[in-house]
């Protein structure tokens, strides 16, 4: 027969405070078993990322300071390569009236 906890014999009222203090001793070890989730969980992340084939913020970073060493080195070397065309666009004038 089901009763509202108010009406229970006080028998049974002594049940749920039995249940309640064996739940309240799993607390602590609740509390292990939601760090190894949480650790399982971290580790099943960094291996899915990993299968990503992603880089590390530091490689990244690393890689994106040299991409724009490179591409400042890159626009030298167009006004460079300008100049000397200019200079022999002149030179090549200035040369084309003599045998």
């Amino acid at each position: 027969m089901v009763w509202p906890i108010e009406e229970m014999p006080v028998s049974d009222k002594s049940i749920f405070a039995e249940l309640s203090e064996r739940l309240a001793g799993l607390a602590p070890a609740a509390e292990n078993v939601r760090e190894d989730l949480r650790s399982r969980m971290e580790q099943a992340l960094r291996s899915g990322l990993a299968d990503l084939d992603m880089v590390s913020r530091e490689d990244f970073d690393a890689q994106l300071e040299a991409l724009e060493r490179a591409q400042s080195r890159i626009d030298e070397l167009e006004q460079t390569v300008a100049a000397l065309e200019s200079r022999f666009e002149v030179l090549e004038s200035s040369g084309s009236g003599s045998p």
